[in-house]
């Protein structure tokens, strides 16, 4: 393999390993895009229920549990008072924060890791080739095994190179999908009069109605209960 060879398996390999994350904001659902509306006391709440491949694009990432369910939530405050909502006012089990990082973040340790074995195992079978007479071992495994045998060898530095940058480049993904879930994921928050609010909430529970409760006004001695019902996907 000549050198410009080498450069270019290089910027190849370094170049699949450079996935930046992309965040996607959240807008406000649409009437028309939410499978639940209704108001009540000049408070608006809209649902969507998130198809998977639709939740992933969220957070750069593929939920691999089949038993999350993911929803999006606008809460849109009409009314003069302030609204406060909070995540165990949902009548469901929600999965938290750090269960959804934990499922959706990269293994960047893990990468560097499995580099440098396959860089050590290269790097041995260069050494002890040093050791062995060219014609015994052209003679053992032929010219073309030959050759594909020394050009492993030469791409030890490349493996380990991409393990390397491949393990950096998910470590600052994992950082950034950390922020993004803490932005995105529901908590507990106060709607000022004339805001909105959205966020995700996931789920293991795929039950199509559960209800939603918000506190109005000072000291929060209005509830406000939802009965919330999502009968499409």
């Amino acid at each position: 393999m000549n050198k410009n060879g080498l450069v270019a398996l290089l910027l190849l390999v370094l170049g699949g390993c450079i996935k930046n994350y992309k965040v996607l904001p959240l807008k406000p659902l649409k009437k028309e895009q939410a499978h639940f509306v209704e108001q009540k006391d000049a408070v608006e709440v809209r649902v969507k229920k998130l198809e998977r491949k639709v939740f992933g694009k969220y957070f750069n990432s593929f939920f691999s549990k089949q038993d999350i369910t993911g929803y999006f939530l606008t809460i849109k405050n009409k009314s003069n008072d302030a609204v406060y909502f909070d995540a165990q006012d949902i009548t469901l089990p929600l999965v938290s924060t750090q269960e959804l990082y934990n499922n959706l973040s990269r293994y960047s340790l893990a990468k560097v890791g499995l580099g440098i074995s396959a860089a050590a195992v290269l790097g041995g079978a260069s050494y002890l080739l040093c050791f062995i007479p060219f014609p015994l071992i052209a003679g053992f495994i032929g010219s073309a095994g030959l050759l594909t045998t020394y050009m492993c060898i030469a791409a030890t530095p490349l493996v380990f190179l991409g393990s390397v940058f491949s393990g950096a480049n998910s470590a600052v993904f994992n950082q950034k999908l950390k922020k993004d879930l803490k932005h995105k994921v529901i908590s507990s928050v106060n709607v000022k009069a004339g805001a909105k609010y959205s966020a995700i909430f996931v789920t293991r529970n795929n039950q199509k109605s559960f209800d939603i409760t918000l506190q109005k006004g000072k000291g929060k001695q209005q509830k406000i209960v939802f009965d919330v019902t999502v009968n499409r996907v």
